[in-house]
């Protein structure tokens, strides 16, 4: 039953595969996707012949079409254990300027570490809080002077000292709470 089931998965593998190799390059003129990457090292990722062949169509790709996206070196990571080879990461790293490729990975940190602080903040649970004042914290320390995030710079600096007081309330109220059990 097994074996059947591999073959049905590995059938269906490969007729996602053919259509998009037996399309002409003219038809495909957009970028290739982090999605379209993704879902063929999925589809090859049990098969080391596929996962080599979908690594040299993924490279052809990359250089024919381009990329729109800028791998993180935590989605690197995430990449290679789908069997990306380091051949695939290096086109898809390459098929961006560095220069636009640094500024986008900077945009992406300025928005982890907003968003994290965000969707923390006003959570009632200590460890939440911790979470986003941390964020908080590291936001204003790698982004106080970038003119880019001055608006979220600006609502940090407010917000931070309540969030601290915050913190350390609870903290105190914790400690109490052991002490009394």
């Amino acid at each position: 039953m097994r074996f059947g089931v591999f073959i049905g998965i590995l059938l269906l593998g490969i007729g996602f595969l053919v259509p998009l190799r037996a399309q002409p390059v003219e038809a495909v003129s957009t970028p290739v996707t982090r999605r379209e990457v993704r879902r063929w090292l999925n589809i090859t990722q049990d098969n080391p012949v596929l996962s080599e062949e979908a690594n040299h169509d993924l490279i052809a790709e990359i250089q024919k079409r381009g990329v729109n996206f800028v791998l993180a070196p935590e989605e690197e990571w995430a990449f290679q254990l789908l069997e990306a080879s380091d051949e695939l990461i290096l086109a898809i790293r390459n098929a961006i300027p560095a220069d636009q490729r640094a500024a986008f990975l900077l945009a992406a940190d300025r928005t982890k570490l907003y968003n994290t602080f965000s969707v923390n903040y006003r959570r009632p649970d200590l460890a939440s809080r911790r979470t986003a004042l941390e964020a908080g914290q590291e936001f204003l320390e790698r982004y106080r002077n970038d003119a880019a995030v001055k608006d979220a710079v600006s609502f940090l600096t407010r917000y931070i000292p309540q969030l601290t007081r915050s913190v350390q309330m609870m903290e105190r109220t914790t400690r109490l709470r052991r002490g009394k059990n």
